[in-house]
């Protein structure tokens, strides 16, 4: 073995360890009641806003991982937040922040993106313990009207049987390797992040080739429902939940061009408003990430578009100083230690270091 590989292997294990030791650190704080002592005597005076997406099986095939959480994960991240936070309904919080009243100690508020079937899951585990979440849904998928781009990408090519792929990609023929699981897993990143470049006719383009290059796949999903019903948002807006917009076909909008943007993030309020009799405030921006997914140019045209407030993948909390068309939320993962501690020891360890 070289020195060069010897240091990287040496590199790789000091920091599985140091990874290692923070986990059990953290869990330490949690379960000695560490992080309880902070959220009591050092309350959060701003609003942490979180941010799911899809609650299914770790097996499911429409959701990368990072993106994930079980339902058992979710009922007891739900079970502990609704007995030690006070829930707020994101309008709500967003109308008292915005007139200046004082939010309760350690407010949060949930929120879901793009607007999947199993969404529905999460609704009911909410309702038990009588807490609530905004929805942001992308309007053109509901009922599966239109197959979500994103997650037919993801599925086309982790379950086909062909061991290569070759595409037309802006103009040149390109091959992709299938052989492995990993290899795979590159293939849906790369793919995802050209097609969020793209405008919205070249990315329709380009899921055709795709379709058509992997045609032993059907693209429904083994005939399951992969988002939300008419039906079932109805309910859940009876169950007070709230619907936020999401544009119609979860386009990159800053790639769509200005017509094309202003018509998704329009439109999208006007079919919510008009199909379920529902205030729509809200906005989130889709396709967060390493692309760019939003720009002076959309924030104004998300305020033009009647919302109050617009919702980012960036990490932070929000307050009076907010920007309302660029506002902060929280990444959840599977594990709720993890979460705790981000609103509560990560948040004192960053104040502290602030002050």
């Amino acid at each position: 073995m070289s020195p060069k590989a010897g240091w990287s292997n040496f590199t790789k294990q000091i920091i599985k360890r140091l990874t290692m030791i923070n986990a059990f650190l953290k869990k330490l704080f949690f379960y000695f009641g560490l992080l309880s002592l902070i959220r009591r005597f050092y309350p959060r005076k701003n609003l942490a806003v979180l941010r799911y997406h899809a609650v299914c099986l770790d097996s499911c095939n429409y959701a990368t991982p990072t993106i994930t959480v079980t339902p058992e994960g979710f009922r007891n991240q739900i079970r502990y937040l609704s007995k030690h936070y006070p829930i707020l309904d994101l309008d709500e919080a967003v109308e008292m922040i915005q007139s200046g009243k004082t939010l309760p100690p350690n407010a949060l508020a949930i929120t879901f993106d793009d607007g999947y079937a199993d969404n529905y899951g999460a609704y009911k585990i909410l309702k038990d313990y009588g807490a609530t979440a905004t929805f942001f849904i992308t309007t053109n998928c509901i009922d599966d009207r239109e197959i979500f781009w994103v997650a037919e990408v993801q599925y086309l090519i982790l379950m086909t049987k062909h061991p290569s792929l070759q595409l037309l990609i802006q103009g040149k023929e390109e091959a992709f390797s299938l052989e492995t699981s990993e290899a795979r897993k590159a293939v849906v990143s790369k793919l995802t992040r050209i097609i969020k470049s793209y405008t919205i006719p070249e990315r329709e383009s380009l899921r055709t080739a795709l379709r058509s290059a992997l045609d032993d796949v059907h693209p429904l999903f083994d005939g399951k429902r992969l988002m939300l019903s008419h039906e079932e948002m109805e309910e859940m807006i009876a169950g007070r939940m709230k619907m936020g917009g999401h544009t119609l076909t979860h386009c990159n909008l800053p790639s769509a061009g200005i017509e094309a943007a202003r018509h998704e993030i329009a439109q999208c309020r006007r079919d919510l408003e008009s199909r379920f009799y529902t205030k729509v405030t809200t906005f989130a921006y889709p396709n967060g990430g390493a692309n760019a997914y939003f720009n002076d140019e959309i924030k104004a045209l998300v305020n033009a578009g009647g919302y109050l407030s617009a919702w980012t993948s960036k990490h932070g909390y929000v307050d009076a100083e907010t920007d309302w068309w660029q506002c902060p939320r929280l990444a959840v993962t599977e594990s709720l230690v993890e979460l705790i501690y981000l609103m509560e020891g990560d948040r004192l360890r960053t104040d502290l270091g602030h002050s």
